[in-house]
């Protein structure tokens, strides 16, 4: 029954940790990149 709103919320909180993981390594990229 909730199944779909289980989904949503695995779906939801991987995007979040790719993005997060996205800008940490820009951010990582960056500070190599100035020093």
């Amino acid at each position: 029954m909730g199944l779909e709103i289980l989904i949503q919320s695995l779906v939801q909180s991987f995007l979040n940790g790719v993005q997060l993981l996205f800008s940490y390594n820009s951010g990582l990229v960056y500070n190599f990149r100035c020093a």
